[in-house]
């Protein structure tokens, strides 16, 4: 009865599992939880494995465009908020007017 709607584009923020649990030592403390990582982020395995779940996903491109952004440098660092936030419009771009006309 109620369904949402196909998404036109998803975008996949890549990161490894690795980089993104330093990130998660980093943040500030949580209501829903005491501990530094929750229950899924403590598990690094179950993350590398919905990484590579999501991968397939977008390789697939399972019921939408699906656009890789890989939020690392080519150097392994994290990349700035605006230099994420360039490289999603530059993959999008190509797409806006498509996306408008549908």
């Amino acid at each position: 009865m109620y369904v949402l709607p196909k998404a036109d584009v998803t975008l996949f923020l890549d990161l490894p599992v690795q980089l993104s649990q330093q990130l998660v030592r980093r943040k500030a403390p949580r209501q829903y939880t005491n501990a530094v990582r929750d229950l899924h982020e403590k598990n690094a395995s179950y993350l590398e494995n919905w990484r590579k779940v999501y991968r397939a996903l977008t390789g697939a491109q399972h019921r939408s465009w699906w656009l890789v952004i890989d939020c690392i440098s080519d150097q392994g660092m994290l990349m700035s908020r605006e230099q994420i936030h360039a490289s999603i419009w530059n993959a999008l771009l190509p797409y806006v007017g498509l996306i408008v006309e549908n």
